[in-house]
């Protein structure tokens, strides 16, 4: 993350915070629609677990419908747990936001088990507001 980058207003970084936990409880609760709606038209989805980036919210949300349905056919319930969020001013109402988001999965009978440690960084514009992710790059540690 750039340090030339401006620190951001407390109520933003409240309100950022906030979006991410309602996104990330959206795709855990299997709603990939209302989660794909958290993404501009135009988004960029990219992550060295992925065979290539996903463009546009439609690619985005067919990627994590095919997801959605792999882990429902194996009755896992997935959650993603974000922390050491960082919020960047990066100008023309862009935030640049970096944090880390461990993937825990569940199946049915079983002990909850770590699936995935990643760094999360995205591109937020604000729509109204609203933080829309325009851009995420998704980098698992165990593919590095």
């Amino acid at each position: 993350m750039p340090t030339t980058s401006q620190q951001v207003a407390p109520e933003t970084v409240s309100r950022v915070r906030q979006f991410y936990a309602e996104q990330m409880q959206l795709i855990d609760d299997g709603d990939v629609a209302g989660w794909a709606a958290t993404f501009t038209e135009d988004a960029v989805f990219s992550s060295n677990g992925l065979p290539a980036p996903g463009h546009g919210r439609a690619a985005i949300e067919a990627g994590a419908l095919r997801a959605a349905a792999e882990r429902r056919a194996r009755g896992a319930r997935h959650r993603h747990v974000q922390s050491a969020l960082a919020v960047r001013d990066a100008g023309a109402g862009t935030l640049r936001c970096r944090s880390y988001v461990t993937v825990v999965e569940t199946l049915p009978g079983a002990p909850p088990v770590l699936v995935a440690q990643t760094v999360l960084e995205d591109e937020l514009v604000l729509h109204g507001g609203e933080p829309r992710v325009r851009a995420r790059t998704v980098v698992r540690d165990d593919l590095r």
